[in-house]
């Protein structure tokens, strides 16, 4: 790990504002994985610690 701080990092996917079906279902996939604890584990890989319930 670095001890220098670089800060919080937002993230961001693109798409078309007209895709409102495309957003539903990424949106649908995220909540399902928020809700299983699928993405709580990932982040857990990843970042070592739960950045998606903080």
């Amino acid at each position: 790990f670095l001890e220098e701080d670089f800060g919080a990092e937002d993230f961001a996917v693109g798409l078309r504002l007209t895709d409102k079906a495309f957003l539903a279902e990424m949106n649908k996939a995220l909540d399902a994985m928020k809700a299983d604890g699928t993405a709580s584990q990932i982040s857990d890989k990843w970042f070592k610690e739960d950045i998606i319930n903080k």
